[in-house]
């Protein structure tokens, strides 16, 4: 193995040597597919509208800072029915547009011909991460499991946190029965895919795309092994660990 430095942008100094990457997990939303295809900005302001006005809001106490999802369990009964409606429609609108980013086929495609596993784990929900595949049906690209917000957890009956938390990944991991050492994931938000992989303990890839997309007006951003611009960045990192 060429014990090379990645050529990526390297930013923790935790990864002291270099295995073989075996599966590669990927965020949706901005990842898979184009940056701004989700308007989160829009997103915030229409939850915390409704929060603000729900009267569960003395509850919440703010929603400075609390990422989307949170806000949305903490809602009264109709609170929940009417940002429900909001995430309703945003995700419908995402299905409705869905398209690869720019490189995204041609990093899975060569994941396959590495015989490199390919999953993803979205905040979004199952009926997207379906057209998600449908799209790559096309091109003979399989990614195996999919994880979405409603996905449920088959031992608990309940649904699989969404990122940051890290059950999802790690549920991978297992599934894979790979060494944390030999996954990476990659997304574009230091928020939550960074957090969620730093939480599993697996290597991250933070894609900057310089959009703001975050779930939290000051949630907690996570510190990735590399930075890179666009998903095919990656690739480079790939070669140092699979030569």
């Amino acid at each position: 193995m060429r014990m090379t430095k990645p050529r990526g942008r390297r930013a923790r100094s935790t990864v002291t040597h270099l295995r073989a990457i075996k599966g590669v997990i990927f965020d949706m939303d901005g990842t898979l597919t184009p940056p701004g295809n989700i308007d989160f900005v829009g997103l915030r302001d229409s939850i915390n509208s409704i929060a603000r006005s729900d009267p569960n809001y003395a509850e919440i106490k703010s929603v400075e800072g609390r990422d989307v999802l949170e806000v949305v369990t903490m809602l009264s009964p109709d609170g929940k029915v009417e940002a429900g409606k909001v995430l309703k429609e945003l995700e419908d609108k995402c299905r409705e547009n869905m398209r690869l980013t720019e490189g995204a086929l041609e990093v899975l495609q060569d994941l396959k011909s590495r015989s490199i596993s390919a999953a993803v784990v979205t905040r979004n929900v199952t009926p997207s991460l379906k057209r998600l595949q449908s799209i790559l049906n096309v091109h003979g690209i399989t990614l195996n499991p999919m994880i979405a917000r409603d996905t449920i957890n088959e031992r608990t009956g309940e649904p699989i946190p969404p990122k940051p938390n890290p059950d999802a990944l790690r549920s991978i991991v297992e599934l894979w029965g790979y060494d944390v050492s030999e996954v990476l994931m990659v997304g574009d938000s230091l928020q939550d895919d960074v957090m969620a992989a730093n939480s599993a303990n697996v290597k991250s890839v933070w894609i900057n795309t310089g959009i703001d997309n975050a779930t939290g007006t000051q949630h907690k951003e996570g510190n990735p092994d590399w930075t890179v611009g666009k998903i095919s960045g990656i690739t480079a990192i790939l070669e140092d660990f699979n030569p």
